[in-house]
């Protein structure tokens, strides 16, 4: 809903999802959502689909396989091209009409959030693109197309100290999380 919202208040900016996780969302929604959104907003949407290892983490639980990932990027793309696909022994596809405003085939860059040699495997065989974090490693990105990378932190106030209050209320999950992981380098 609030990308439908900056979609209808911008003309320019990019939009989408960084990260869609598999095991948290299906692919028909994801598909539904996107088409809709490249509707309101052609040509500025992106997806970005991932295993979800860090919101799988906070949840006490694992990241979605990335057998699973490269599954639903493939299934992604047939359904946004108006193609029929098998999911779990079921055929299903997108009911949108043309008198809905949304028509397939839908063409937006689907990138992939990968970190390792398993997720960029899955990359190079599926995606336009690549998120990932540069406290994975130093090794250059093993990906030949266009990719980000993606920082946490924050910004000091003037005055503001490390252990300020309002510093930790704005770093504190994402610095719970790269210590519990042991990505922070002291």
């Amino acid at each position: 809903m609030v990308l439908a919202q900056a979609a209808e208040r911008t003309s320019r900016i990019g939009l989408g999802v960084s990260v869609v996780v598999p095991k948290f969302q299906h692919v028909a929604d994801t598909a539904s959502s996107t088409a809709t959104l490249h509707a309101m907003a052609p040509g500025r949407v992106t997806v970005v689909v991932g295993a979800g290892f860090s919101s799988s983490a906070l949840l006490g639980g694992k990241g979605s396989p990335w057998a699973s990932v490269e599954t639903f990027i493939t299934q992604l793309r047939g359904l946004l091209r108006g193609e029929t696909i098998d999911l779990n022994g079921d055929k299903i596809a997108l009911l949108h009409s043309p008198a809905s405003g949304i028509s397939t085939p839908i063409d937006v860059p689907i990138w992939t959030a990968a970190h390792g040699p398993k997720g960029f495997a899955v990359a190079n065989r599926v995606a336009d693109g690549v998120i990932t974090n540069p406290t994975h490693g130093d090794d250059r990105v093993p990906f030949e197309g266009p990719y980000s990378f993606s920082y946490y932190g924050t910004v000091l106030d003037d005055g503001e100290t490390l252990d300020d209050e309002a510093v930790i209320e704005r770093v504190g999950p994402t610095a719970a999380l790269a210590l519990h992981l042991s990505l922070i380098h002291i």
